[in-house]
């Protein structure tokens, strides 16, 4: 059975998150991502969501994607989002995953930003834009 684009893209991204050296060492421990966090889940941890719409050509099937990447910890201050953010800029940049079924056209970031509620925890959030072509 296919994999669903979004489903695929989302796998490539986690993998690439969990294997990269910098993203490691910015973290400080082991890299946790997950799509549904588990309640009481202790910080720090990504969260990932997308979505996709249809981006055919008239020889190609493709999806057009958004990603959304949160990373969430606590009182480590503005500074230790941004290390993070930029260490995934690296590791995602001119990033040629494998996807199952797919392949993937074009990853670009779009934004970042990282914020502090009253409880001084933190969210640093990108959104991405990637462009994936059907292969199966």
């Amino acid at each position: 059975m296919p994999t669903a684009p979004d489903t695929a893209l989302r796998i490539a991204l986690i993998a690439r998150l969990k294997a990269d050296a910098g993203v490691v060492a910015a973290v400080g421990e082991a890299v946790r991502v997950f799509d549904f966090v588990p309640e009481d889940e202790p910080f720090p941890y990504f969260t990932i969501r997308s979505q996709a719409r249809p981006w055919d050509t008239t020889s190609d099937r493709g999806h057009e994607h958004e990603v959304l990447l949160n990373y969430w910890y606590e009182g480590e201050g503005k500074r230790h989002g941004e290390a993070v953010l930029y260490a995934v800029q690296r590791a995602f940049r001119d990033h040629q995953a494998a996807l199952s079924d797919h392949a993937l056209r074009n990853l670009e970031w779009r934004f970042e930003d990282v914020v502090r509620d009253e409880a001084r925890r933190h969210l640093a959030h990108q959104r991405w834009r990637a462009v994936t072509e059907e292969t199966a």
